[in-house]
């Protein structure tokens, strides 16, 4: 039996019409392998692209505030807009820098709790040693400690490592995504064979 997609809004049923809303997966999915592959081939420059956009929206923000500021009776804000527009501004004349201080400051919180998480299990783990299993789990408490020390002491190079993983990831799921719209895009009613 054939496939027959009805829509909704139509009064008539069982007049078959090309499935609705194929067009979103399909853009998402693009949009998702141009960046992925951009983060995969360059994270240097995805990283700068993605903090120039987000100073950019803080700069955006910062004028409508600023602006909605200056309105009858309005007097509250415009600190706030100012600030709002500064941050931006500097985000988005300076990415690299900004993004730079920011992963590096977040990758040595990330090692610090990891080493400390990792040295708090092997000082746990210590007095277990013998007991099936117990090596293993050591082995992974080892493991985690090597990363944490690894994020405390180069934390831009891991930060780059990560940004191509999920470049990776980003990349997968956008060629899913074309996909699933090209499929949705090309399936309809077919004729009975």
């Amino acid at each position: 039996m054939p496939e027959v997609y009805l829509d909704p809004r139509d009064d008539e049923p069982g007049i078959p019409v090309r499935p609705v809303g194929w067009q979103f997966p399909l853009l998402q999915g693009l949009l998702l392998v141009a960046v992925g592959l951009l983060a995969v081939v360059d994270p240097k420059r995805a990283v700068e692209a993605v903090t120039q956009l987000i100073g950019a929206l803080l700069v955006l923000q910062g004028l409508l505030s600023l602006w909605q500021s200056f309105g009858p009776g309005r007097r509250l804000g415009r600190g706030g807009a100012v600030f709002t527009l500064a941050v931006g501004l500097v985000v988005l004349l300076f990415p690299l820098v900004v993004s730079g201080a920011l992963a590096t400051v977040l990758m040595a919180i990330a090692g610090g709790v990891i080493v400390l998480a990792a040295a708090v299990r092997m000082a746990l783990l210590w007095p277990l040693q013998g007991r099936p299993g117990a090596r293993w789990a050591m082995l992974g408490a080892v493991l985690n400690l090597a990363l944490g020390l690894l994020l405390l002491c180069a934390p831009l190079s891991v930060g780059l490592v990560a940004v191509r993983v999920l470049g990776a990831c980003a990349l997968l799921a956008g060629v899913g995504l074309v996909g699933i719209g090209m499929s949705a895009a090309f399936s309809g009613p077919r004729d009975a064979a």
